[in-house]
């Protein structure tokens, strides 16, 4: 188990554009792992920000992730995750497994939910392939982003599949 807080206090221009106010961010993660020696773990995560400037805002993650290893040819990950804030500042920051080079650390905002499962299969010893699907789901609107990135709908998919050769 462990626990990690965080506060982090910054002058910002006040609404009004006249002065300076004090912007206030409580971050909060605690983690439980378990299972660490078999092929199967388990991590159980609740994310928390409250935030002062204009107003009061609040939200959570709470999410669960699960790892699989057989032998060593097959490994496969899922996670599934709810979140819940009420507003753009006290958006949530999750790190999420991804695949071999890739870096994924997605913010959340709102309600509603991700889930993601990866796979990775060592076909022989110098090729390996991998995959990750994803899918948020948000209960709070009907259409997710905007521009050139406009989803007409409140789900949101992404598919990676990596194909690695060593020589």
């Amino acid at each position: 188990m462990s626990a990690r807080y965080r506060l982090k206090v910054k002058d910002k221009d006040d609404v009004s554009g006249d002065g300076l106010a004090k912007d206030v961010q409580h971050r909060m993660r605690l983690t439980w792992a378990y299972g660490l020696s078999s092929p199967l773990s388990w991590k159980t995560e609740v994310d928390g920000c409250m935030t002062h400037f204009d107003c009061n805002e609040w939200g959570y993650m709470l999410s669960q992730s699960a790892d699989y290893a057989l032998r060593r040819v097959l490994k496969v990950s899922a996670m599934v995750g709810y979140f819940r804030t009420t507003g753009y500042d006290s958006r949530i920051y999750v790190y999420e497994k991804n695949l071999m080079y890739n870096f994924y650390y997605p913010s959340f905002s709102g309600e509603g939910m991700r889930m993601n499962v990866i796979g990775k299969w060592d076909i022989c010893k110098t090729v390996s392939l991998s995959a990750k699907m994803g899918l948020t789901k948000y209960f709070d609107r009907s259409v997710i982003g905007s521009g050139n990135q406009k989803i007409d709908g409140s789900c949101q998919s992404d598919l990676d599949i990596q194909v690695v050769v060593r020589i």
